[in-house]
């Protein structure tokens, strides 16, 4: 019987302890606002960008921001070469290559 005393009180304990550390936690916790350290998101100015007619063998690859020294920087969209059907050939003969 005492050792169901002893396992009673110590989850009694653990209970009353795990309850009361959200209490702890949020008075030791520095009030600090975290919308002021980080900036998120895009800037407001946003480049509107309409795609252009289709290209044969090529892909159009739209604006997008990236990041350039620290800044996020307005890259227009460009044409980029449709080259699948040649990258799928080469990696074809090169694992030909690899396994004969």
């Amino acid at each position: 019987m005492g050792i169901h005393k002893l396992i009673g009180g110590g989850f009694a304990a653990v209970a009353f302890a795990s309850a009361a550390l959200p209490v702890f936690a949020y008075s030791v916790w520095p009030d600090i606002d975290f919308e002021w350290y980080a900036d998120v998101g895009k800037p407001l100015a946003a480049s509107v960008e309409t795609a252009p007619a289709p290209r044969a063998g090529y892909i159009w690859a739209p604006g997008r921001y990236e990041t350039v020294e620290g800044h996020e920087v307005w890259v227009a969209g460009q044409w980029v070469k449709d080259d699948f059907a040649d990258e799928v050939a080469r990696l074809r003969q090169a694992n030909q290559k690899e396994s004969s």
